[in-house]
């Protein structure tokens, strides 16, 4: 059976306002997907692309970075990249 569930992404947002900083608690239902980001996402520094100009730089060190473990890159198409 297919089940639809409909669910907030957030529970609770307050704002501090002697810190000016905000506080959000997710929901019960987005807490595990949140978590588990890293493993379906390549993460990297920000610094690391700070100095790539070109949004084809980005892409290409995203694509770099995801096989870094693995020691070496598929063969991918121009068209496909």
């Amino acid at each position: 059976k297919e089940i639809v569930v409909k669910s907030r992404w957030v529970s609770r947002i307050a704002y501090v306002d002697d810190l000016a900083t905000l506080e959000v608690t997710f929901a019960p239902d987005v807490v595990p997907l949140i978590t588990r980001l890293e493993k379906h996402f390549t993460s990297y520094q920000l610094k690391q692309v700070a100095q790539l100009t070109s949004k084809y730089a980005i892409r290409l060190y995203e694509f770099l970075i995801a096989w870094r473990n693995v020691g070496k890159t598929p063969v991918i198409s121009l068209s496909e990249f």
